[in-house]
């Protein structure tokens, strides 16, 4: 399955200019070179009528909508969560560590749990100036390559044909 780009503008004009035409949803899928549902999603979400389908606006809703988060984030709206999430990062605990304890403290408490994925987008959803920083860890020593063969005799050293290892 490949990576999902949302329909453009002029894929929506496509659309648009089609279903008036009276094109079937599979034909018109077809020429968009997209999925049928896809389209079908489309027409659901924004059609003005059952036989009306306007490009522009649709491009307009759909774009404002893909920018509007689908609910708030779980820290952003428990005070209480946050606090004890943000007292735990000021103690330089991991977002794993963190998730692990709430879990052992409030096993009863759903609304004080959360995922270690959530703190991360939390914390990445912040502005910069918001996040700790913390220092780099020192890049890895160069591997050593000392064990591979050296100069050009290497396949040389290789048994040649039918001299292989007999089983035992």
């Amino acid at each position: 399955m490949g990576h999902y780009h949302r329909l453009t503008l002029m894929e929506r004009e496509e659309l648009s200019r089609m279903f008036a035409a009276g094109y079937s949803l599979r034909a018109t899928a077809h020429a968009l070179q997209r999925a049928p549902s896809t389209l079908s999603r489309e027409l659901t979400r924004h059609r003005t009528s059952p036989v009306t389908y306007r490009a522009v606006p649709a491009h307009q809703r759909a774009t404002r909508w893909a920018h509007q988060p689908r609910k708030p984030r779980k820290l952003a709206a428990d005070l209480r969560l946050r606090r004890a999430v943000l007292a735990r990062l000021a103690q330089r605990w991991s977002p794993e560590q963190i998730a692990h304890s709430l879990r052992q403290q409030y096993p009863q408490d759903p609304a004080m749990q959360i995922s270690h994925e959530a703190i991360y987008g939390y914390l990445y959803g912040l502005p910069p100036r918001h996040r700790q920083a913390r220092p780099h860890s020192a890049p890895p020593a160069a591997a050593s390559f000392s064990a591979v063969p050296q100069g050009p005799a290497r396949l040389a050293c290789r048994p040649g044909d039918g001299q292989t290892v007999q089983p035992k």
